[in-house]
């Protein structure tokens, strides 16, 4: 099923123009996507050679550096002055000859460990060339502790090269990303890979590029090393598919497991050998992989593309889908990140190193004038400050003045308030508790407000309470014994009580009368 492409339109309702960028070894192919509102995107396929020609034939040359490297920013002024490129950036998807990509996929820990472990290899890659190497990653939550993580490298003096010929035209670059990721999206974009992982192929550039894709993601980018022409790489595949799909059980944890469809993109006589090669049943390998060609369905968009460049239809939309779509699956491993960062503090630099003796000097000249306007504040708050200290030692004599007379008044309460104290808790609590006959007993002391207790207690003899009620009543202190009630006790013949006393302050004389001897003469 052929997935809806929503394409981004321009609010005013006119045409707009999206522009993507794949780079080859020996040309650059240029996708210009035309919006507009109510139809369906219009797509341009357009290229240049990067291959000089000369009175023997054609000379390939890297377009790293020298001639090459010259002929590649033609190539892109060309392209950008012919179909009118303006200031939005542009999307560039780099051939599998320039870069490589590493997936992880697993728990957040061992997608940590892996891009760990990754890190320390990127630096021997061999493959990619003498020099650093750069990243450009993207790692993104599958589901509830899972993680996919997308490492694509690249050589860096070669992606400079590359972003400073398109900056260099005023080309604005948003990304480079490897042309298998792009081939992947696209894929899953068509609905091709959403129910089981398929083998995408990538045969544009110098050499065989194949990847496993599953809904829109690659699971794996793989070089088969044997694969120097069509009928190599056929049995490089089938020397390797039960390893592959093991792969897919093993390390992916995929049910849906088996690879059973293999898609080629790329020119006619470069597919067309492992079309026949799989078309060819086998009775004794029934399991033979399907070989299709990867093509646009009609109804997905409106494609123009001379007929010599027919295939380059599929990498030029692949390379420009991320603009045109809103809601892409997984976000481009931009290969430019650490580039764009050292641009930024280049530019910086050069600047300082322009500037600096100018904002030297105005530093100078601004702290010499900060210095001496800052002299002058500090010796006026000085006189602001001597004239407030006077005021205020003229406001101290008067309030020691009035404190003194304050504090004589303090005196006389607290002389007042040390002889009117209230009786301590613990003073009254031992009181009351000596007041209790033998085998009498308190079940609980509850204070009911600031002057008033209420008693609940047990005893043996009923006779008791009224005699624990004369007690309380000699109490100093105490004001008012009231008898709540009584009750039958749960033994035999005990009997519950519950009583209520309130007191009053006592003088400090008063308070230290101890009632422990008139209770032992009664």
């Amino acid at each position: 099923m052929v997935a809806c492409l929503v394409p981004r339109v321009s609010a005013d309702g006119l045409v707009t123009k999206k522009f993507a960028f794949r780079v080859e070894h020996d040309r650059i192919v240029l996708a210009v996507a035309e919006i507009a509102t109510g139809v369906p995107a219009r797509i341009v396929i357009d290229h240049e050679s990067l291959v000089a020609t000369e009175e023997h034939g054609e000379v390939p040359a890297d377009w790293l550096e020298g001639e090459g490297n010259e002929r590649l920013r033609q190539a892109i002024k060309s392209l950008a002055m012919r179909h009118q490129l303006n200031s939005d950036p542009v999307a560039v998807s780099l051939s599998g000859d320039f870069c490589v990509t590493r997936i992880s996929t697993g728990t957040i820990e061992h997608v940590d460990q892996e891009l760990s472990a990754l890190a320390s290899r990127i630096p021997r890659y061999l493959q990619l060339g003498p020099g650093e190497k750069l990243t450009g990653q993207v790692r993104e939550s599958l589901q509830p502790g899972i993680e996919h993580a997308l490492t694509s490298v690249g050589n860096h003096t070669r992606l400079q090269s590359l972003y400073r010929a398109f900056a260099d035209n005023d080309v604005n670059v948003a990304w480079i990303e490897p042309s298998l990721v792009s081939l992947a999206r696209l894929v899953g974009m068509l609905g091709i890979d959403q129910d089981k992982p398929i083998l995408i192929a990538d045969s544009f550039g110098r050499s065989w590029e194949v990847g496993i894709a599953h809904q829109g993601r690659l699971l794996l980018d793989y070089r088969p090393a044997a694969a120097h022409d069509s009928e190599t790489f056929a049995k490089a595949i089938d020397h390797h598919l039960a390893r592959l799909r093991r792969f897919c059980l093993r390390h992916r944890r995929m049910v849906q497991s088996e690879l059973s469809d293999l898609y080629l993109g790329g020119p006619p006589q470069k597919i067309t050998p492992v079309l026949e090669h799989f078309a060819v049943q086998d009775e004794h390998n029934p399991q033979k992989l399907r070989a299709v060609e990867l093509k646009l369905p009609a109804a997905f968009m409106i494609v123009e593309v001379a007929p010599e460049i027919e295939s380059d239809s599929i990498v030029g939309v692949a390379a420009i889908l991320p603009l045109l779509h809103t809601a892409i699956q997984q976000e481009p491993p931009d290969l430019l990140q650490s580039i764009r960062r050292d641009v930024k503090i280049s530019k910086w630099r050069s600047l300082a190193l322009t500037w600096w003796p100018a904002v030297t000097a105005a530093i100078v000249l601004v702290g010499l004038s900060l210095w001496v306007g800052g002299l002058q504040r500090q010796a006026q708050q000085k006189r602001e400050q001597r004239g407030l200290v006077e005021t205020q030692m003229r406001q101290t004599r008067v309030r020691m003045a009035s404190l003194q007379s304050d504090q004589r008044w303090v005196e006389h309460l607290q002389t007042i308030q040390g002889k009117t104290r209230p009786v301590p808790m613990a003073i009254l609590v031992k009181q009351i508790t000596q007041c209790l006959p033998p085998r009498s007993s308190l079940q609980s002391i509850r204070l009911e407000g600031e002057r008033s207790i209420q008693l609940t207690g047990k005893t043996p003899h009923e006779s008791e309470i009224y005699e624990i009620v004369n007690y309380l009543r000699r109490i100093p202190g105490v004001t008012q014994v009231a008898l709540l009630g009584t009750m039958l006790g749960s033994e035999e013949n005990e009997s519950q009580f519950n009583i209520r006393l309130s007191w009053t302050a006592l003088s400090t004389s008063e308070q230290t009368t101890q009632p422990d001897q008139e209770f032992q003469d009664d």
